[in-house]
């Protein structure tokens, strides 16, 4: 787990030598245990860590080194293969490296060293862009082909690790984060106004190659490409793992769990592969409590570390389940508890941290865990992200399957599917049936009927509004399985990749690797292939098929949990709370140039505050896209 970079200057001298070292600096803390620069200039190449003025390049690329394997100064990047033809730059973990090793060693390569970046060089040495197809992990590298003069960039399938670029008929610079793009002064930070406008309206980011930046793209999940170094060239992506035409899977729900169990027990073998301690984020949850017990299965004498959050208000407090676990496992759990106090003080900090505007304050929670993590000496944490995505594990998801049953066996089988989820369809007052039938309407009409998702951008955007509604993103044909399409969506576009990238920028803030055993290519392809059926049963419980077949190691009161609280903070209070800094944001002189309403947005805010109005997400998003500006001094 690293920090990565790089450019490539079409036209000599575009991007400067002080540029890369910026980029370099903006990501240390990505990778504080070691720093590597590349040059390539025709037939001239340069390994170093000091940069030396004077030197002219057509490619550089660079590293920040957070040491997981191999921790001698063999696992040393950029990193070459022995001919010297191939220079990578990595961050991730490829966690099936032994196994392809092995292969390669079959096939006449040698190895210097212990690492994955290693194997990762000679397979695409190898294989070429088919070395992806065999990946097992998360990563996102840069190889620089010196015969060619080529730059092959790729991204894991998932997009748990994050890349992004900015390119035009110049240069090409890319790295781990946007902080590292923005650097470089011939970048403008000219806000994109549509990803704005839904950003405040939705909350949506990360959905999308745009960013909220006009000048930088964020690099697809599941794609790489290969950028010409020796002349000016676009940079397009191609896919090279889909979801499209999965078959069916007519095994039985009893052989399909057995199956998830065996694919989820080998994923938590692999992902425990490291050479330093590895501890486990633990909300209480079905997710993280099953990653911690299977790895106790594993590795039963090993110390296990715990690190949770607990809120400081009892009703949301999952502390009786993290108990639970921390006591079938034998682990020493660490908590944090931070407050209204603590969230004033370090909140812009963490809006500078996540690059982007982000979605609500559960950030805040996530981010005093690793803090926690790092306080305690571990560099590597497994954690349980993924799973509602996979196994439908939110409740909106049962009116995806309602639509399903819907279309595929009619009304009266409709009806029967939603009386047994909802008690509120079987009784005698119309008003509650009403209401229990709205709630199994697909998500995206609940939204439009639900007068709390009303878009903020129709009510304080001034002139013309962007004509973006919220609508399902389009992915492969499911046909009339409502669920896999939604599904799909959470997986690819609306939901998962902004958790991810929340995560990635608050473990690496304290150079801690998060590692997330759900993510497998093998596991999600599987769970698409079986009947909806499987995946949302219809007994009330959401994830049936992970609940079935991980029962045997879970403690009785998590598996049979119906309640889902994850890392939710006190919002309203801490807002609230925490006026006089909201309003300092309102009245300051940066809110003025956005197209936004201020004197009807500043008088909702009061309302909120004297208990006049409702506080909800939406009040947040334009706090933090207001403070986001100012830190980044971004214009419209």
């Amino acid at each position: 787990m690293c920090g990565i970079g790089g450019a490539i200057n079409f036209k000599r001298s575009e991007i400067s030598l002080e540029t890369i070292k910026s980029i370099g600096n903006s990501i240390e803390h990505r990778g504080p245990d070691d720093h590597g620069f590349y040059f390539a200039d025709g037939g001239e190449k340069v390994l170093t860590r000091d940069i030396k003025d004077g030197f002219d390049f057509n490619v550089a690329l660079l590293h920040r080194r957070l040491s997981i394997l191999d921790l001698s100064e063999r696992g040393w990047q950029p990193m070459q293969t022995s001919d010297k033809r191939y220079t990578i730059t990595y961050n991730g973990e490829v966690y099936n490296y032994i196994e392809l090793r092995e292969l390669l060693i079959s096939e006449g390569y040698q190895f210097q060293t212990e690492t994955d970046t290693e194997v990762i060089l000679y397979a695409y040495q190898a294989w070429g862009e088919k070395c992806l197809e065999r990946f097992n992990g998360m990563f996102a590298f840069a190889i620089h082909d010196a015969v060619k003069n080529e730059v092959f960039l790729a991204r894991d399938p998932f997009g748990i690790k994050p890349l992004y670029y900015s390119i035009n008929s110049n240069f090409l610079l890319f790295c781990s984060e946007i902080k590292g793009i923005v650097v470089e002064p011939k970048v403008s930070k000219k806000i994109n106004g549509a990803r704005l406008q839904e950003y405040l309206a939705y909350g949506w980011t990360n959905h999308s190659s745009e960013t909220i930046y006009e000048d930088v793209h964020e690099f697809p999940a599941a794609h790489y490409a290969i950028v010409s170094a020796s002349k000016s060239d676009r940079l397009q992506p191609k896919p090279y793992w889909t979801l499209d035409n999965i078959e069916t899977s007519t095994i039985s729900f009893k052989e399909a769990a057995s199956r998830v169990e065996e694919i989820f027990y080998n994923n938590i073998k692999i992902h425990l592969r490291s050479d330093v301690e590895v501890g486990y984020t633990l909300s209480g949850g079905l997710d993280s409590s099953s990653v911690i017990c299977i790895a106790d299965k594993i590795l039963p004498k090993h110390q296990k570390h715990a690190f949770s959050y607990i809120p400081n208000y009892e009703e949301k407090s999952e502390k009786k389940w993290i108990d639970i676990v921390n006591a079938k496992v034998g682990s020493t759990p660490y908590f944090t508890q931070p407050s209204e106090a603590t969230f004033i003080s370090e909140i812009e900090k963490i809006i500078a941290l996540q690059d982007e505007p982000f979605g609500g304050t559960s950030i805040y929670a996530q981010y005093k865990v690793f803090e926690l993590v790092k306080e305690n000496n571990i560099k590597v944490v497994l954690d349980g992200q993924g799973a509602d995505e996979i196994f439908a594990g939110y409740i909106h998801y049962f009116s995806d399957r309602a639509m399903s049953i819907l279309q595929k066996d009619g009304l009266y089988a409709y009806i029967a599917f939603i009386r047994k989820i909802d008690p509120l369809l079987n009784v005698p007052k119309l008003k509650l049936v009403l209401k229990g039938v709205a709630k199994f309407l697909p998500w995206d009409m609940q939204k439009h009927l639900n007068k709390r998702y009303l878009s903020h951008t129709e009510r304080f955007f001034k002139g013309e509004v962007l004509n973006t509604k919220y609508k399902n993103i389009t992915g492969p044909d499911f046909g009339d399985n409502y669920l896999k399409a939604s599904l799909y969506n959470r997986l690819k576009h609306v939901g998962l990749p902004w958790l991810l990238r929340y995560q990635d920028r608050n473990s690496m803030a304290f150079s801690i690797e998060g590692r997330v055993p759900f993510l497998t290519k093998d596991l999600v392809e599987f769970v698409f292939s079986l009947p909806e059926s499987y995946i949302l049963t219809n007994d009330g419980y959401t994830k049936k098929l992970m609940r079935e077949g991980l029962k045997s190691y879970l403690p009785k009161e998590v598996l049979e949990r119906k309640d889902k609280i994850g890392f939710e903070t006190p919002e309203q209070k801490w807002i609230k709370s925490s006026s006089t800094w909201a309003l300092e944001i309102l009245n300051s002189g940066n809110t003025k140039n956005y197209g936004i309403n201020m004197n009807a947005l500043k008088s909702e805010f009061k309302e909120v505050f004297s208990n006049k109005a409702g506080y909800t997400e939406e009040h947040w998003r334009y706090l933090n896209f207001f403070k986001w500006a100012e830190i980044n001094k971004a214009t419209l």
